[in-house]
């Protein structure tokens, strides 16, 4: 699936990952000042300076209902001792693109954006930041996300 189709169906691009000397590991994100707090399905696009060869290369989630777009993209700048083994392998992946002079964007969809109604299965809300992440990883296959998550 190409970046166009997501965004006709609601993904927009709120910033990126940039090479910066004020932070430990050498990197940072910037995003606009409105996403920061919210709760979103994300992914990141690389692609070369003309933006002619283009790679979504990871999709992931503010899985808990506490979770934001800060929380998460910090544990992947910071990835020290309390960083899970994902964060720190993607904030590595970031590094390398970033140090080949690639782009790293960011793209979301928040959760506003996907609750227009409530869905529900027996009485129960169904999440549909969480539900749709699994089936984006299976339909674009990003290669960040190791599994693919196919045997879902």
């Amino acid at each position: 699936m190409k970046i166009e189709t997501l965004i006709k169906k609601g993904f927009k691009k709120i910033g990126e990952w940039k090479k910066s000397n004020r932070f430990k590991n050498k990197f940072t994100y910037d995003i606009s000042k409105e996403m920061i707090n919210k709760r979103a399905i994300y992914l990141f696009l690389v692609s070369d300076k003309t933006c002619l060869n283009e790679d979504i290369k990871y999709i992931g989630v503010t899985a808990s209902l506490k979770s934001t777009l800060k929380k998460r993209f910090n544990n992947y700048r910071s990835f020290g001792v309390k960083s899970g083994s994902t964060n720190k392998r993607i904030g590595k992946l970031i590094i390398k693109e970033l140090e080949n002079n690639m782009n790293v964007d960011i793209y979301v969809l928040t959760e506003e954006k996907l609750n227009k109604k409530e869905i529900k299965y027996c009485g129960v809300n169904i999440d549909l930041v969480i539900g749709l992440e699994n089936n984006l990883i299976i339909k674009c296959k990003p290669e960040w996300n190791i599994n693919n998550k196919q045997n879902i």
